[in-house]
């Protein structure tokens, strides 16, 4: 129904913020461990770094917009079921809707239109020998949506970053190479539940068809002294 454009949007979005991370384990009988741990909200007010062109008008040189990193509290639990084997479990809520993430051209609360999120995880680990440990396990990731579409609609971008509903399946070991040196190797696949979003584009209603998968790799290594 209309001509082909070409759209070029070039800027840098930017913020700084300070936050604190609690945390408390303990261990209440022998093989056990419970954990608690708070992530304050970490207020962050992105400005705007527009580079030569955005002939689409979305971004405003130097325009602040509100993004807060939302506050959390996380459980977890493990229980060393054999001299081999150890089980572990985990659960976390993120308390979006607090988080300031500006509002709607209506004058809803963006963070209101996503709703909080909260998941929960099970793993299981193997001391295969006395060097090499093997692990895997699942997370389940649960969007508390109170308006979808509206909040895809009003956050810029985030069709690009697909937010739904996902599965993450995880797998890794661990070598220890030398006393005090571990190496760590680990591969994480995640799956987001398909979604059609609908998007208001002056008089027409387009739905959108999202679909998302990932696969991360990681290195780590610990020292110990």
């Amino acid at each position: 129904m209309t001509p082909d454009q070409q759209f070029v949007v070039d800027v840098d979005q930017s913020a700084d913020g300070w936050g604190f991370v609690l945390g408390i384990q303990v261990v209440p009988v022998e093989d056990l461990v419970l954990a608690l741990r708070y992530e304050s909200e970490v207020n962050l007010n992105f400005e705007n770094d527009v580079h030569g062109s955005d002939n689409l008008g979305i971004f405003i040189d130097g325009e602040m917009n509100h993004r807060d990193f939302p506050a959390m509290i996380g459980f977890g639990v493990s229980y060393q079921i054999t001299p081999e084997l150890r089980g572990e479990a985990d659960f976390n809520w993120f308390f979006q809707e607090n988080a300031d993430w500006g509002r709607s051209e209506t004058g809803e609360r963006i963070s209101d239109m996503a709703g909080d999120v909260w998941s929960w995880g099970l793993s299981a680990a193997y001391q295969a020998t006395p060097e090499l440990e093997v692990s895997a396990g699942f997370l389940y990731t649960d969007h508390l949506w109170d308006d979808m579409d509206g909040y895809f609609q009003s956050a810029t971008g985030a069709i690009e970053t697909l937010y739904s509903d996902n599965w993450n399946l995880s797998t890794g070991i661990g070598y220890l190479i030398r006393p005090g040196i571990r190496l760590n190797l680990g591969v994480a696949f995640t799956i987001w539940e398909d979604e059609t979003i609908l998007i208001n584009a002056g008089p027409l209603t387009i739905p959108v068809k999202t679909e998302n998968s990932t696969t991360t790799a990681a290195v780590g290594v610990d020292i110990s002294f």
